[in-house]
């Protein structure tokens, strides 16, 4: 009778695990900063731009090579990342494996980070209404995609245009985290000092 119950465990934990893995939009996700923060575990985003909306979703990542795409959205998509105070990192309008949908591959440090989607030619503006990505900083990604680089302005404050509507998913290649809440990280060293403390 114990197996059985340790068995139903199991099955239970590996749905649980298998359902956070994929993060549906709640409601409509905000278009600018600080974005809608994922659930630990996120491997893919599910989203409808809608009524002429952009998406802007907050990530945790570990660091080292990350890819995120667009592949199967249903229309003409863009891909913006920003760090988490919304300065541009790199765009991607048309991906190398993906044509029309978008792809960005990059290495990234530890940290809190932000992306973005939208259609086709909708940009991201910053407080002064000025381009954050554009094209004389360009460079290719690790995928060989075509990335527009962040042309030195402010951070993500508008977009210069409404998205087509769509379902979308967006995917990471490895899983990410929501962000940890400042309150969480303090509580967290505390705890370290305490751990610390009792082991002497």
């Amino acid at each position: 009778m114990k197996n059985v119950f340790a068995i139903a465990a199991l099955v239970a934990a590996a749905g649980t695990v298998a359902n956070g893995q994929i993060f549906n939009e709640i409601g409509d996700a905000t278009d600018v900063l600080p974005g809608q923060s994922v659930t630990n575990g996120t491997l893919q985003i599910v989203g409808f731009n809608g009524g002429g909306d952009n998406d802007v979703f907050a990530f945790n990542w570990s660091g080292g090579d990350l890819v995120i795409d667009a592949r199967d959205a249903g229309f003409d998509t863009q891909l913006h990342l920003f760090d988490y105070s919304g300065n541009g990192i790199g765009e991607n309008d048309d991906s190398v494996n993906y044509g029309l949908n978008s792809e960005i591959a990059l290495t990234l440090a530890a940290g809190n980070y932000l992306i973005g989607i939208t259609s086709f030619n909708n940009d991201a503006l910053d407080g002064a209404a000025l381009p954050i990505f554009g094209f004389t900083n360009t460079f290719s990604d690790n995928n060989g995609n075509f990335i527009q680089g962040p042309e030195g302005n402010g951070t993500l404050a508008a977009w210069d245009g409404l998205s087509d509507g769509g379902d979308y998913n967006i995917y990471f290649s490895s899983a990410v985290n929501a962000i940890p809440a400042p309150g969480a990280m303090a509580l967290l060293g505390l705890g370290g000092i305490a751990a610390i403390r009792r082991r002497r």
